[in-house]
């Protein structure tokens, strides 16, 4: 890249990226560090209300958190190898971005050019683009160190993926995400507002522990409640193939496509049909939401 000669707060450009990493190495066997340096990218340096953008990843790091997946390796227990190097990638970008926000500067990465773009104009969609791309890019990073975890957490990584997905649609594509009720998209998804804690609060469907030993998907499945459900099978898994579609051609990031299967996710998993369309679809209430939310033709 030709950054040479720049610089950006008195540091050459060309260390950005360095910088950031080492931002992120300082804090990574500290959970409490990598919570604090979230949250610094919407309060530490800027104005304009950002704070609220956070809502969402922090809600969502804390319950990372809480469950134990960010513990050091050291730990007791010790935490998840993927789920840290997930949450690496998402707070280097944005640590970088911070660095480069308001100067002529090439970022190292789509993903962070994508968080620059956010801190230039802000918008829930802005910020689902840059969020998303980050995680995706971690995912597809990441693939062989996920085939280690257990099935039950694979699923989850599928779901959490899903869902985070489905809520970038529901402020950026509304009619694919909720078909006849589109004009309710906005609201339901804005990451600054708790609404979204419907689609992207897993403390709703999910055991709050690491590992999750004992346990089968069929287990995590059962314990899901109503809304989750009607939520991941009623509305979010009739509209896999847009969706991912969607978030291949919004994010800059075709390997997306290579995370459905037969219709199905499967991120470190099988492609096979069975749990995402299992009898639980047939139940009345799911019908009754799918039918409810049905993408209108042409939609």
């Amino acid at each position: 890249m030709e950054r040479k000669g720049r610089t950006t707060l008195g540091v050459p450009v060309v260390e950005a990226t360095a910088a950031a990493a080492a931002r992120v190495r300082s804090v990574a066997d500290g959970p409490a560090g990598r919570l604090r340096l979230a949250a610094e990218f919407y309060t530490g340096f800027y104005t304009g209300g950002l704070a609220r953008y956070g809502r969402a990843e922090l809600s969502f790091l804390r319950w990372a958190i809480a469950r134990g997946v960010l513990n050091p390796p050291s730990g007791d227990p010790p935490g998840s190898p993927w789920w840290r190097a997930v949450n690496d990638r998402l707070l280097r970008d944005k640590a970088e971005a911070a660095l480069l926000a308001g100067r002529a500067a090439e970022p190292s990465s789509r993903c962070v050019a994508l968080w620059c773009a956010f801190l230039r104009s802000p918008s829930a969609a802005a910020w689902y683009r840059a969020h998303n791309a980050s995680v995706v890019a971690g995912y597809l990073e990441n693939e062989r160190s996920a085939l280690a975890e257990l099935p039950v957490e694979r699923f989850m990584m599928n779901v959490a993926l899903v869902r985070v997905l489905y809520a970038h649609a529901l402020v950026a594509r509304p009619a694919l995400a909720l078909g006849a009720f589109a004009p309710l998209g906005r609201l339901l998804g804005d990451p600054r507002r708790g609404s979204v804690g419907l689609f992207l609060d897993l403390r709703r469907a999910f055991p709050e522990r690491y590992p999750l030993t004992g346990l089968v998907v069929e287990d995590l499945i059962a314990a899901e409640g109503h809304l989750p459900r009607a939520l991941d099978y009623g509305i979010i898994v009739p509209r896999l193939g847009p969706l991912y579609a969607f978030a291949a051609e919004s994010l800059g990031l075709p390997g997306v496509a290579g995370l459905l299967g037969d219709g199905v996710p499967c991120y470190a998993w099988p492609a096979r049909r069975s749990p995402w369309h299992d009898g639980s679809a047939l139940r009345l209430t799911t019908r009754l939401t799918a039918y409810a939310v049905r993408t209108r033709a042409g939609g």
